[in-house]
């Protein structure tokens, strides 16, 4: 098994252990998940409860990781422009990769946290621009080129590949 972070897919151990919940950690070569059984490892993994609840543990995992990072660079581009912003949610949406609320809420797809860095960038520098310029005008588009010179590329890059990762839930 492997699941995707910032553009790379990385292996998965799982472990039994006596904690109390299903625990993902990364340490920037894999991912091993601690599940809450002792016994035999192979017994348990086909479990189809046991699938189910890693599987929650890893989006779990994934919601964490995206609201942390998605805020920082929400705070950062924000920065660079100059404005401000109410707050950073996430969520599970099929259709949209992020949006920016009249009321300044950014909105991003958890599932970005599994594309490359610089695709994440770009969808930030997307939505954070829109709380200058709340439409797609040629000012707005020189908003994003000037935070995002390459922008055009993680657009083309979004549209080839982007429908690998919305609502392509981990599976054990």
């Amino acid at each position: 098994m492997q699941i995707w972070y910032k553009g790379k897919n990385y292996p998965v151990t799982i472990i039994n252990n006596t904690i109390n919940s299903y625990k993902v950690s990364f340490n920037f070569e894999e991912f091993v998940i601690s599940t809450p059984q002792k016994g035999v490892l192979s017994t348990f993994v086909n479990s189809r409860s046991n699938n189910l609840k890693i599987t929650e543990a890893i989006e779990k995992w994934y919601r964490r990781q995206a609201k942390k990072e998605l805020t920082v660079k929400s705070i950062f581009y924000a920065g660079k422009l100059g404005v401000d912003f109410n707050r950073v949610s996430v969520k599970d949406t099929k259709t949209r990769w992020g949006s920016c609320s009249s009321k300044t809420n950014l909105n991003y797809n958890y599932h970005l946290i599994k594309m490359p860095e610089q695709v994440l960038d770009y969808v930030v520098v997307h939505e954070v621009c829109h709380l200058q310029e709340l439409n797609h005008s040629k000012k707005y588009w020189e908003l994003v080129r000037g935070l995002c010179p390459e922008y055009k590329t993680y657009v083309k890059w979004l549209k080839e590949n982007g429908k690998d990762f919305v609502g392509n839930k981990v599976e054990v």
